[in-house]
């Protein structure tokens, strides 16, 4: 608290002194401006931008002469009804003015290439309305004449009538503030809105439902409602902020694509449906004989029970919702591509009784990127599918019950935080990176897996070709009638290294081959495997640490000082202890490692190196 008052404090500081420049920059720049007098007008300038005027002898035409026009909206009250004429000459680059200066602007002449030549002020890029002006009540305006309207371009404008709403293709309107002030907004709500032709240019905030009429084009404010009723659903995607409540009326969807793509905002909670092809059941959609549940609104919250009778849930259903809980029915039997993908707040899930497999017909990533700490899988799970479970990184615990047979490709890829795999016997198969992690692997823990008997496909399950970044091992231990293996796999191997590891795993199913010690030589040495130099050393000792066999002691006494360098890059200070404190192991004092362990500042591994530099025979010693 102490450290993030004082930041606070700075940051502070930081910005008033900002703040102070800028005040001392703008008074500064104030003593060069002055009062100019061109023609009838008198113009408060430096000589490229103007911030004030003066109209005189109740001018009927002003000409704006400085590259820059710049008066403030809010502060300049100034009202020159008498100007007709605006004349823009040819340096002008911009104009920004307030609207009710000129009411009676009837003529725009334009020298420059900014700007063009009409009733209103209009910039040629993007063909923008800057002012309307005021005109009178009886003005009619054309809408085809521009592509946007800037904020404020209306206000001050008495007239209510416009023309050419209907053909405008390519009408944008920049911010909130469009139509701020004007007589187009001198009209009752209907339906808790304000519409010009196809445009909604105001929203009722105090009644609890509006009502979208069809062929809306753009909602101009932006503000969060309680609940919308649409008669079109395409209309949606033209609300800029979407209500809590939904209320769908449209007899015309056909598609249940439809409803999930024009509903996936964060703001929706409920969804009601008043039309015959869906059933709404605290505010998710299902089919009409609720055998399929369609989409659950994005903004829903807490636990959802699905009714009995629901055998699907369809594809992106509950993709990126809030809820912390779902709990299956013992009819549920399929989950689409992605029905839960990224709930960010769902920890909890009940299968139920019913459904067998997750990730039927090729169905993928079902639950990634969900936060479960623990997953509990029923007796009746049989298949777990392509990616059902990956990027689930706050998973630390998942029990497999005696029944399940498959695991499929990358299931629980990247879940860096699930360590202990424990394989039921009736496994059959794991696919490809099923169990493997391929992020950084600083300061990640290794794995361990524990089977009684083999599936087919476990090295490639738990090893991934190609580099890595850090030094994750997988420690493996066997349990079965051809006797206990323990060995340490490296998580990063070669192709070519990684396919003949599965293949003598596999053959380890086998009891005659299991007593070869070719291939138990093969797994006790699998650190040479590994993918990079530093990553071998520390798996030799990672591995030697774990199973104590004769090679990795070998290995580590021939190598000593790259074991040591390599702990000292990728591993812990209390790793280079434990080394050096091995018997076996006579590291000899050596600057380069002493430079290393300086550079971490591990001072207690420094005094174990230090500590035989005194013990070595050099007849010099220097700290």
């Amino acid at each position: 608290p102490a450290k993030a008052g004082g930041f606070f404090a700075q940051k502070n500081q930081h910005i008033n002194s900002r703040k102070t420049k800028r005040k001392e920059l703008k008074k500064m720049n104030n003593n060069n401006y002055k009062w100019e007098t061109v023609g009838n007008a008198k113009f408060y300038t430096d000589g490229t931008t103007c911030t004030d005027i003066e109209v005189m002898d109740n001018a009927k035409t002003v000409s704006v002469i400085y590259p820059k026009f710049k008066i403030d909206r809010e502060t300049c009250q100034k009202v020159f009804s008498s100007v007709e004429n605006l004349i823009i000459e040819r340096n002008v680059l911009s104009i920004i003015i307030p609207n009710k200066m000129f009411p009676n602007v009837k003529k725009v002449e334009s020298e420059s290439s900014n700007f063009i030549d009409g009733k209103y002020l209009i910039e040629r890029t993007g063909m923008r309305l800057r002012n309307a002006f005021g005109q009178n009540e009886n003005a009619v305006i054309d809408f085809t004449q521009f592509n946007r309207i800037e904020n404020y371009a209306f206000k001050g404008w008495k007239a209510k009538n416009a023309v050419g709403l209907t053909k405008t293709r390519f009408l944008n309107v920049h911010g909130d503030a469009a139509f701020d002030g004007s007589g187009f907004l001198d009209q009752p709500f209907i339906g808790g809105i304000k519409c010009l032709g196809p445009f909604i240019i105001d929203i009722d905030e105090t009644v609890n439902e509006i009502v979208l009429p069809e062929k809306i084009r753009y909602c101009v404010p932006k503000r969060p409602q309680k609940c919308i009723r649409v008669s079109d659903i395409d209309t949606l995607s033209k609300i800029r902020k979407l209500p809590q409540k939904v209320i769908i009326e449209d007899d015309k969807m056909y598609s249940d694509d439809a409803l999930l793509y024009k509903l996936c905002s964060h703001d929706i909670e409920e969804i009601e449906s008043h039309i015959s092809r869906y059933k709404t059941i605290d505010g998710i959609v299902y089919s009409a004989d609720m055998k399929t549940l369609i989409l659950c609104p994005r903004g829903k919250t807490g636990e959802v029970r699905i009714p009995d009778g629901v055998v699907r849930i369809r594809k992106h259903a509950f993709s990126h919702t809030k809820i912390k809980k779902v709990i299956f029915p013992d009819t549920l039997q399929m989950i689409g591509d992605e029905a839960f993908y990224g709930c960010a707040e769902l920890k909890e899930i009940d299968f139920g009784h019913g459904i067998t497999r997750i990730g039927e017909n090729g169905n993928q990533s079902m639950f990634s990127g969900c936060a479960f700490k623990k997953i509990t899988f029923p007796p009746q799970i049989k298949e777990i599918g392509m990616r059902a479970f990956s990027l689930c990184y706050e998973l630390e615990e998942v029990i497999f019950n005696e029944g399940l047979e498959v695991i499929q490709k990358e299931a629980f890829q990247n879940c860096p935080n699930l360590l202990e795999i424990n394989l039921p016997a009736s496994i059959k198969k794991v696919g490809t990176d099923a169990f493997v992690y391929n992020g950084s692997y600083s300061h990640i823990p290794d794995m361990n897996i524990n089977i009684t008997t083999i599936p087919e496909n476990l090295g490639l399950a738990i090893t991934h070709p190609g580099n890595t970044y850090g030094v994750r091992c997988v420690n493996v231990h066997i349990d079965n009638r051809n006797g206990i293996f323990d060995f340490v796999l490296p998580c990063s191997v070669s192709v070519i290294v990684g396919a003949r590891t599965n293949i003598i795993i596999n053959q380890m199913a086998d009891c005659k081959y299991a007593k070869k010690l070719s291939g138990l030589r093969y797994l006790e040495t699998a650190y040479m495997n590994a993918s990079n130099s530093m990553y071998k050393y520390a798996v030799a000792y990672k591995t030697y640490k774990k199973v104590k066999n004769k090679c990795a002691k070998e290995f580590l006494l021939d190598n000593q000082k790259h074991v040591a360098k390599a702990i000292i890059l990728e591993m812990e200070e209390k790793d280079f202890a434990d080394f050096v404190k091995l018997d076996f192991i006579n590291l000899k004092y050596d600057e380069d490692i002493v430079k290393c362990l300086e550079e971490r500042n591990w001072n207690v591994a420094l005094a174990y190196m230090l500590e035989e530099g005194k013990n070595s025979s050099n007849d010099t010693f220097v700290i």
